[in-house]
């Protein structure tokens, strides 16, 4: 299925797949939670609102795959290599609220 979805839609199914990541999750996700080895949940945005995470459990480290890793590594790379704000932004630099993340 991966193979056939256009960037960003790529990374962010292949993120919810091999993390389980929720949706408000994987729209808070920024550059700086993420070191190529574990990605950090620090905060949930959601009907553009941006909050702690929904669970306590959720803030532990998550380990990232060798073939997750080459995915995000790959799309930061198409990025321009940031090193900071939402890795999944909108032309505004915001978290993206795009249709990518619904379940509609």
């Amino acid at each position: 299925m991966l193979t056939y979805l256009p960037q960003p839609a790529y990374t962010v199914v292949a993120l919810a797949a091999f993390r389980g990541l929720r949706r408000s999750e994987l729209r808070g996700l920024e550059w700086s939670d993420y070191d190529g080895e574990v990605i950090m949940v620090n905060r949930s945005v959601w009907e553009g609102f941006t909050n702690e995470p929904k669970k306590r459990r959720s803030k532990a480290p998550i380990p990232v795959i060798p073939a997750l890793a080459g995915i995000l590594d790959a799309y930061r790379e198409q990025k321009g290599k940031p090193k900071s704000g939402p890795m999944f932004a909108s032309e505004t630099k915001t978290p993206s609220t795009s249709t990518m993340f619904s379940t509609a």
